[in-house]
């Protein structure tokens, strides 16, 4: 959305002189204003820039301003508990050595680290993970 809206001021700005284009232009700026101005009763825009594996938050923090960053992780959060946390899978993991089999202190350490890195929120984990580049897409 922030793409189409940038793309409206330039085009508003570059027919400025062209009533026909200046009226168009005007006109689909103030329809995608109106749906822009609709993502704020909903996190889901929020979660579709967030959950982009290619910007995660680096979008919102360097282009939305400081003001309007503290609440959008606050939707962000709450829409994720309250919508899917609670649909995560807990898949068992088999380690390796079971805590018996240890032979020493520092793998008995480093095996009960390895579980509590498991248990940690899948969404924390996609944030603590590193952007993925985007890519080009050529037709």
């Amino acid at each position: 959305m922030d793409f189409l809206l940038e793309q409206f001021e330039t085009a508003k700005e570059t027919y400025a002189n062209d009533s026909f284009m200046s009226r168009c232009c005007n006109s689909g700026w103030a329809k995608l204003d109106k749906y822009y101005s609709l993502t704020d009763r909903s996190p889901v825009y929020i979660a579709a820039l967030v959950l982009s594996p290619q910007w995660k938050w680096d979008y919102i923090d360097n282009n939305w301003s400081a003001d309007w960053r503290g609440p959008c992780r606050q939707q962000m959060q709450n829409f994720w508990v309250t919508e899917y946390k609670s649909t995560a899978i807990t898949v068992p993991t088999q380690a390796s050595e079971t805590t018996s089999e240890v032979k020493n202190s520092f793998h008995q350490w480093a095996q009960r680290k390895k579980w509590n890195s498991l248990d940690q929120d899948e969404y924390t984990k996609y944030l603590l993970a590193p952007i993925v580049p985007s890519t080009i897409l050529v037709a």
